[in-house]
């Protein structure tokens, strides 16, 4: 019969007693990890379930869309009340019935072009002027992932980054979609490869804005960003292709911020091993 440890024994016999308990290993530090391609996929989907889960937020969420159709109404009224006078104003008064069917035509072409042009403007304006919002949704996914304190970076730099940021997306992104635009035209029958091309070119220039947001608060240099893209790619091209292909029902930009911004930052927090998910 096997002998039962005297509980009146010491402190030191017991940690001796061979019969004790073996002890824990102690937990190890999380490490930064790599992220796939599959996660990267999945990302946008999880900003959709991090702001569905959690009603507090969809103020928030609704404010990009809101400055669009603002900032679009606004530009548009304008456009509506100005230009279609433009022509007689610049040329005066036709005299005859096709000079009155010509300015006609030319002044409805101008207030279609103005319309367009303000709802694109409103497109390009509502990300930069819904910043502090959809940093603030950045943020709680960063509080409800656990993810450390955020360094101090003064506004001013802060502000600068993300603009040299922003232009060198443009500048990167911009001309292959013009290159792969001609190639389509020229050569119609390599239009199977320059479309999907395309899309994923559309949706990696979106990923380099979106990841603006977890980057950018850390003051995280245009090398270090580079760094982190190349070191994740896989991921990086996953979010860029799951983004490309929902960027291609129209207008839908500004309703992808919240969740875009929600996911990029899953995705960073992801990637610092922070265990818990949105």
């Amino acid at each position: 019969m096997p002998a039962t440890p005297d509980r009146h024994a010491s402190p030191t016999n017991q940690a001796l007693d061979v019969t004790a308990q073996p002890l824990r290993p102690a937990p190890r530090t999380q490490d930064p990890r790599k992220v796939g391609f599959a996660a990267g996929l999945k990302a946008p989907f999880k900003g959709v379930g991090f702001i569905a889960r959690r009603p507090n937020l969809w103020l928030l969420s609704m404010v990009p869309a809101t400055i669009a159709i603002v900032v679009a109404a606004l530009l548009g009224s304008a456009a509506i009340a100005w230009l279609p006078g433009l022509p007689s104003r610049l040329v005066g008064p036709a005299s005859t019935w096709y000079g009155n069917v010509g300015a006609t035509v030319v002044s409805i072409a101008l207030t279609v072009i103005g319309v367009l042009l303000s709802i694109a403007l409103a497109m390009l304006l509502a990300q930069p002027l819904s910043g502090p919002a959809l940093e603030r949704l950045a943020r709680a996914v960063e509080l409800d992932m656990g993810a450390p304190p955020r360094p101090v970076v003064p506004f001013w730099r802060e502000l600068g980054r993300s603009a040299i940021g922003s232009l060198l997306g443009l500048c990167a992104g911009l001309p292959v979609l013009a290159v792969l635009t001609v190639m389509s035209l020229v050569l119609p029958v390599t239009a199977w490869v320059t479309f999907p091309l395309q899309i994923l070119v559309s949706g990696l220039m979106v990923t380099w804005d979106l990841m603006d947001y977890p980057f950018t608060v850390r003051g995280w240099s245009l090398r270090r960003r580079l760094a982190w893209m190349r070191d994740h790619l896989p991921a990086v091209v996953g979010f860029g292709l799951s983004l490309g292909i929902v960027l291609l029902v129209p207008c839908v930009h500004v309703l992808l911020l919240p969740a875009g911004t929600a996911g990029a930052t899953w995705l960073y927090c992801t990637s610092r091993r922070i265990p818990a998910e949105p």
